[in-house]
């Protein structure tokens, strides 16, 4: 503030007392677009701006169509649908119109430090949920180990068991033989 109160004093000095009336027009307007230029998103009416929380699981859900929808499979089924229709059915899921979201796209954009710390909120989510995959990933493909061993110990555990089989019929068969030989030395 006192930098602009000096500015206008050195304004005012300069200028004819005759004058005055045009000066302090040309300094009150000035100073009115100097306080105008500055969008804060917090500042503006609430029904002109999403919240904030609503528009970071906008972006989420955006975010997560594009890279469902970017993949080859998508384009092979679906070649001729628009993005809009798309992203429609995010803006109903959050109760939200395209205009709206535009518009508040539109505000945050003139504050790029606020759009990055929304995008950070964003970013934050989407790498929790690879980091929940990941940890998905590596507990089924744990249980698939787990069933593949399973498997080849029951494999095993078969085979063993088939030898086993296989040993006691062969004794069996000794067996009977010597018996059949016993019986034959007895008569």
């Amino acid at each position: 503030m006192s930098f602009f109160y000096y500015l206008i004093r050195i304004f005012l000095n300069f200028i004819p007392l005759q004058n005055m009336k045009k000066a302090f027009t040309i300094v009150f307007l000035f100073a009115f677009l100097l306080q105008s230029c500055g969008d804060n998103p917090t500042k503006f009416k609430k029904d002109r701006v999403i919240p904030e929380s609503t528009f970071v699981n906008i972006l989420y859900d955006i975010h997560l169509m594009d890279a469902i929808t970017n993949g080859s499979e998508f384009y092979r089924k679906f070649e001729n649908i628009d993005s809009v229709d798309i992203y429609s059915n995010i803006f109903e899921k959050h109760g939200v119109s395209k205009e709206y979201f535009d518009t508040t796209v539109a505000i945050y954009s003139r504050q790029p430090q606020l759009y990055l710390e929304v995008y950070d909120k964003v970013l934050m989510k989407l790498n929790l949920q690879i980091d929940d995959l990941k940890k998905q990933e590596e507990e089924l493909n744990a249980l698939k180990l787990e069933e593949l061993n399973n498997q080849e110990s029951e494999e095993l555990n078969d085979q063993n068991s088939e030898k086993l089989n296989d040993q006691n019929s062969e004794e069996l068969k000794i067996q009977e033989v010597k018996d059949k030989d016993v019986k034959k030395l007895k008569f």
